[in-house]
């Protein structure tokens, strides 16, 4: 966190050096223009202290143009009023190109973020690694928090040079959820389905209070993760350790990293249910392969029976329609993976992530695996799995 307490800017630096002077001359000549004292002030250090500067110095410039006294001294004034009123748009211009040029790095810092997120593939190690990736994008603060209909509980977060204020952070935020309701300035993203700039976190009383103190939060924005337009996760940012309140660009850039990265994930689990899938149907085309097999290598017998004199052949491989084992005949291919991880100690939570699917179906299939095993608890039903196994195994 640091002892050191450095001043607080407003918004990002002035990239040009020359631009702080530019606007430190124009606002000392309109003050002696407009009989105010311009010794006491410093050269801007942020965007927002320059604009501040340029809007109170264009005040007195367009007071004294519009003033109507006559006389030599007054026209001289007004003259010097309309030379630096010029001196005064171009540099307006100026902060303006520089806010341009940084949207258009932030632009490109989120698509090297979202394009190295999407070679991982892996649905997990790409939320784990989402905190560092937004830290790229202009930030060095960053909070992932994962939602369960109206909770939101913290996954990760990524403080440079700092990792255990950061896990002192998650610590906090998984022992006092986000309960997502009117009084939190999170409900308005989800009613908006957009994100939010939050410029004064200090005042406002609908930041989350628990999370807000171990932060020390200041301003922040925040936006929703929509695959399929469902918000699955919060992503909150600021750039605390710089010292920096952030603005509307940094909104806009974690918006876009945001939605971004809401269709990376979405990708990322198809392709993990697509390779299941692929998986499943392999497994199936083997059971198909293997019964047509032993229906072609078996032998046949010809018998007669009846008055009719009818002749039947029958073969070992007649069976084929039956289940391979009590197992597979009681339960459905996803309960057979269900009950497989169940056996293997994995919580529903962890059955959902390694299935790629909901928690609430993993549920399901746990009912009905205990209601199809008669089994009063997990445990139970797992028992009876293993031995069920076994007693298909002594059988093969």
């Amino acid at each position: 966190m640091g002892s050191v307490e450095q001043e607080w800017s407003d918004g990002p630096p002035l990239e040009d050096p020359g631009l702080a002077a530019t606007v430190l001359d124009i606002w000392r000549d309109a003050a002696v223009l407009a009989a105010d004292d311009p010794t006491g002030v410093q050269e801007p250090r942020d965007v927002g202290s320059a604009q501040q500067m340029l809007v109170e110095s264009g005040a007195w410039l367009v007071r004294t143009l519009e003033d109507t006294s006559v006389g030599e001294e007054h026209d001289r004034r007004r003259a010097v009023a309309a030379r630096l009123l010029l001196r005064h748009g171009r540099a307006f211009a100026d902060i303006r190109d520089e806010g341009q040029a940084r949207r258009l790095r932030g632009f490109a810092a989120v698509n090297a973020a979202l394009a190295r997120l999407r070679s991982i593939g892996d649905v997990e190690q790409m939320l784990t690694r989402l905190p560092v990736e937004v830290a790229r994008c202009g930030f060095d603060r960053v909070m992932l928090t994962t939602m369960n209909g109206a909770v939101g509980t913290v996954h990760g977060c990524h403080i440079e040079g700092d990792p255990e204020w950061a896990a002192e952070i998650v610590r906090t935020g998984r022992s006092s959820p986000l309960e997502i309701n009117h009084l939190l300035l999170e409900s308005e993203m989800l009613r908006r389905r957009g994100p939010v700039l939050v410029p004064d976190a200090a005042a406002d009383p609908r930041v989350h209070p628990e999370l807000a103190a171990v932060a020390k939060t200041r301003s922040y924005v925040a936006a929703p993760i929509m695959p399929q337009g469902e918000v699955i996760g919060l992503i909150h940012a600021d750039a605390y350790v710089a010292r920096r309140t952030v603005d509307e660009v940094d909104r806009d850039l974690l918006w876009m990293f945001a939605e971004g990265f809401g269709q990376a994930y979405e990708r990322a689990v198809l392709l993990t249910r697509l390779g299941a899938l692929r998986q499943e149907v392999r497994r199936a085309n083997s059971s198909i392969l293997a019964i047509m097999d032993d229906f072609c290598d078996a032998e046949v017998e010809v018998a007669r029976f009846d008055d009719e004199n009818q002749s039947v052949a029958r073969s070992a491989a007649a069976v084929f329609v039956a289940a391979d084992s009590r197992l597979e005949a009681l339960l459905t291919p996803r309960e057979l993976d269900v009950i497989r991880l169940m056996a293997l100690g994995e919580t529903n939570g962890g059955i959902a992530r390694k299935l790629v699917v909901s928690e609430g179906t993993v549920k399901s299939h746990v009912k009905h695996i205990l209601r199809k095993l008669r089994a009063s608890n997990r445990a139970e039903a797992v028992s009876r799995y293993v031995r069920l196994t076994q007693q298909d195994a002594q059988r093969g």
